[in-house]
Parts: C-alpha cells; structure tokens; sequence
C-alpha cells in the first residue's frame, strides 16, 4: 500500500470555505468531493498511471467520481468504514444545502456499493475461531 497526498488548489479551498459557511460551520470537506474534487485536477494524476492493476479499491465513497473518470474496467472493491449516510444525518443541518448533500452522500454510497464487486464492512462483534 502506498499513499500519494495531493495539496488542495487554492480554489478548492475557498469552495470549501463557502459550503462550509452555508452549512452552519459543519466541516464535510469529505462529502464535497463527488462535486468539487475537480477544482484540484491532480486528484486522478495517480490513479491515471496505476490503473494498469486488476483492482482498484475505494476507502470511502467520495472520491468515486475522480476515480471513475480514470478507472479503465478495473474490479472495485469498496471498503466501507461506516454508513457515511447515516454519519452524516446526525451532524448536517435541516437546510437546503443540507438535505443535499445529505441525499448526494446517499446517492454515491448507493454508487459506490453497486459498482463493487466486493464490499467489505466492519462489525462490532469479533469472529468465532
């Protein structure tokens, strides 16, 4: 494993800073990324020259857009850490732009586990041996 951080354009930042604002001060800079992740371009520079692999997994479901743009047939694995819906339900405000996101974070997790061949989650209980 191998991980590549790529700086956030001055753009991006800024558009954050506005969503955040109308978002009553909640920080979802995650949730932003299906629509805004191409105000960084080099997002799928990675990606780009590493999808000549069989496999590409996704962390979480944000980034699926950029990853689409570039994913060449590749199967996808999508490893769920949580229900980001449900997560986000509980801390975004009852506003417009709220619901929004709300139903944008429900719309590409829905994506994100339909185009994956393997979605592995967590559980609170431990496996009998």
């Amino acid at each position: 494993m191998r991980e590549i951080r790529i700086p956030k354009t001055l753009a991006h930042v800024q558009a954050e800073w506005r969503l955040t604002e109308r978002l009553e001060g909640v920080p979802a800079s995650d949730l932003m990324m299906p629509k805004i992740y191409s105000l960084t371009p080099r997002y799928a520079e990675p990606w780009r020259g590493r999808l000549r692999e069989r496999l590409a997994v996704a962390s979480h479901p944000y980034l699926l857009p950029a990853l689409e743009s570039v994913r060449q047939g590749q199967t996808l694995i999508y490893e769920a850490q949580d229900v980001e819906a449900v997560l986000k339900q509980s801390i975004l405000p009852a506003n417009r732009l709220g619901r929004y996101f709300l139903r944008l974070t429900e719309s590409i997790e829905r994506r994100c586990c339909d185009l994956s061949s393997l979605v592995m989650t967590c559980s609170e209980g431990t496996p009998a041996l």
